[in-house]
């Protein structure tokens, strides 16, 4: 076989990303702790930008301190802006719920499934799980949701409960079990299949006994944290005269201007060539940036209306639960790309009246099959309260709440019923029998 070297053209298609729209992209992301950071370092690497002189100290002296926070354990250590000596004061650091899961799996989701129909179908899972982890509806409502064939679906979350953490998107307890013993091979695939429509949860775990292992009670409770996040609130809800005011944290980091200095430089005509074009580089750089912080103040203020006029009821005590908005509907609404809306949304939170809640608390997807606005966490509630009025003697199957359901309108299927009580931690009927 003989080898050699020779020109050859060829065409090729490829997606390269524009910097301006990669830069934008990463700005809308970032929390204001970490904002307030990437602005520093860009101040640092590039001349042409500038802050007010009040805040020249302030950065100096922020770059030499330690740092005033830290968060959790896997995420990166940031140093928190302040004035010259000052600590945070309680006002601008706020305790912030958990961190979610949900970023987490988005990203992998997003690097796992290429094809717009399985990212379609996987965004859709994401989208459907409960608090624990497990999907709130079936297979076949998944299909119908997303327009696809059912064993696409079976495909694409079966490849789902691979990711991190392991066994989301699981439909019950007994497939979680399973999934964890076919990952430790002490199952085989095709026992998994099989396996996962007999067994119950009880035998399950009579079997893990006897082989003397642990398994996880839910996906998600290896990210449970016992310890507490804090945050700068970027959006903060008042209430003014009874009604909703809207305020947005404005970091003292974004009042960046142009050097005065070099901008005459790059206007001479006398700036030696090579330095003009290094200053135009640079000028370029920074009127981007500028530019891509404008517009996450302007996304955001637009996001903190849309939520102060949807959600007005429950932002005044009216209401006890947040009117159901999907992202999706919401998207369409804003005028802001799905993809853009979900960057804006991730690990953001706002102050309100009622405590601290991260943006996405805001943009939830209703119970699908009621007649009328239905939040999951209200659907949990109310089945809640017909379980605590039940005959203890004659507890309600799980059928049996479906039932009485549907005749208040909620028009949903019996395993949507038993993830819920699930997921509130209810035993079931027969547990739950108190025998005279």
């Amino acid at each position: 076989m003989k080898l050699e070297h020779r020109l050859q053209e060829r065409l090729e298609l490829k997606l390269k990303p524009i910097p301006l729209l990669v830069l934008e992209a990463k700005i809308l992301e970032l929390p204001a702790l970490e904002l307030e950071e990437a602005i520093i370092n860009e101040v640092e690497a590039n001349p042409i930008l500038d802050v007010p002189e009040s805040l020249e100290n302030s950065i100096n002296t922020m770059l030499k301190k330690a740092e005033y926070l830290s968060y959790e354990p896997e995420l990166n250590a940031h140093p928190m802006g302040g004035y010259e000596d000052d600590t945070p004061s309680p006002e601008e650091l706020l305790e912030a719920p958990p961190v979610s899961v949900w970023d987490r799996l988005e990203v992998q989701a997003s690097a796992e499934f290429t094809e717009e129909n399985e990212r379609r179908i996987a965004m859709a899972i994401l989208d459907n799980l409960d608090g624990k982890g497990f999907l709130s509806i079936s297979e076949e409502e998944l299909a119908k949701i997303t327009g696809s064939d059912l064993n696409d679906v079976k495909k694409v979350r079966r490849s789902f409960m691979e990711l991190d953490p392991v066994g989301s998107g699981s439909l019950s307890i007994s497939e979680f079990l399973l999934f964890q013993l076919l990952l430790r091979r002490l199952i085989s695939e095709e026992e998994f299949k099989e396996f996962a429509e007999h067994l119950d949860e009880n035998k399950i775990k009579e079997i893990t006994r006897n082989l003397k292992i642990s398994l996880l009670p839910y996906p998600f409770s290896l990210y449970e944290k016992d310890s507490p996040l804090y945050v700068i609130p970027e959006i903060t809800f008042k209430i003014v005269d009874g009604k909703i005011q809207v305020e947005i944290y404005e970091s003292p980091f974004t009042s960046l201007q142009i050097n005065p200095l070099y901008e005459e430089m790059l206007r001479s005509k006398s700036t030696p060539k090579d330095i003009k074009k290094f200053l135009a580089v640079k000028y370029k750089s920074a009127q981007k940036f500028r530019e891509a912080l404008i517009k996450r103040r302007e996304y955001i203020r637009r996001i903190a209306e849309f939520i102060a006029q949807k959600q007005e009821d429950f932002l005044l005590g009216k209401a006890s639960y947040p009117v159901p908005v999907s992202q999706k509907d919401a998207s369409v609404e804003l005028e802001i790309p799905p993809s853009t809306l979900n960057r804006i949304l991730k690990e953001k939170y706002a102050d309100t009246p009622r405590g601290i809640f991260a943006l996405r608390f805001f943009f939830k997807r209703g119970v699908r099959g009621a007649h009328f606005a239905l939040s999951q966490d209200e659907l949990g509630d109310i089945i809640r309260e017909i379980i605590e009025s039940e005959d203890k003697a004659h507890p309600l199957s799980d059928e049996e709440i479906t039932a009485i359901l549907y005749q208040r309108g909620i028009k949903i299927k019996r395993r949507t019923v038993a993830a819920k009580r699930k997921e509130l931690g209810i035993p079931s009927s027969r547990e739950r029998r108190i025998r005279e």
